[in-house]
């Protein structure tokens, strides 16, 4: 057979799809998403303090940890909605400790480190976003304790509270979260607060602050618990 009678249907393919500006609307989109996928853009936060905290990742791209099933994706909480959170608050940093549940990369910490708060604690389950985290501290300089572990199991300090939540996992874990909470004083900042209804199953929490995109809640020990626990109440007026 003429070899060239072989190769000529291929050749015609190939003329095909050449001319098929279908093909190279999809490829140009493809090569796109890869290039933003692998090289995300820096964006304004990024840009200032020389950090890479930008990036979607998937639940089952943070590693193997049981609490990958309840997760949410990565993204980095915007400076604007961090802002507006802190602004509702009349705390007193000094005496106040700031924890992000799902810290990420590292973002909210550098950001509360501007609030001069007494401690600042990061806790998040993936390794790779941990690592990730403690690069952009040490490019910042900022001052934090990262703990590497799932947020249903951590034990929170006694001091007055500052949780920062920036959607970072379902309600199975933001149950526990809040249960553990309950005798401590504390301001719970929940940001894109798709879970918020968690919140009825525990009484004591007190709206404070409530839009569609940010909520804020506050408990404090009463007397009783108080007393059992060795803390003295704090009572912190809303702006």
């Amino acid at each position: 057979m003429n070899p060239i009678a072989l190769v000529h249907p291929l050749i015609s393919k190939l003329a095909a799809v050449y001319r098929d500006e279908t093909f190279w609307v999809a490829t140009r989109h493809a090569l796109h998403a890869f290039r933003l996928r692998c090289f995300p853009p820096q964006d304004h936060f990024d840009q200032i303090y020389h950090t890479r905290t930008t990036g979607r990742l998937q639940p089952w791209e943070l590693g193997n940890h049981a609490d990958a099933r309840f997760g949410k994706a990565y993204d980095p909480v915007w400076a604007g909605g961090f802002e507006e959170a802190m602004q509702q608050l009349s705390v007193t940093p000094q005496s106040t400790t700031f924890i992000d549940l799902g810290s990420g990369k590292g973002r909210a910490l550098i950001l509360a480190s501007e609030y001069g708060f007494a401690s600042i604690i990061g806790v998040e389950y993936s390794e790779r976003l941990m690592a990730d985290a403690r690069r952009n501290l040490e490019i910042t300089g900022t001052s934090a304790t990262l703990i590497c572990q799932s947020a249903a199991d951590y034990v929170f300090p006694s001091e007055p509270l500052v949780v920062f939540l920036f959607n970072p996992f379902g309600p199975e874990i933001l149950q526990s979260v809040l249960s553990h909470l309950y005798a401590h004083d504390a301001f719970v900042v929940y940001v894109t607060p798709l879970h918020a209804g968690a919140f009825t199953q525990f009484p004591r929490f007190t709206l404070v602050y409530d839009k569609p995109y940010l909520k804020i809640w506050r408990i404090q020990p009463t007397d009783k618990e108080t007393c059992k626990n060795g803390l003295l109440p704090v009572h912190i007026q809303m702006l």
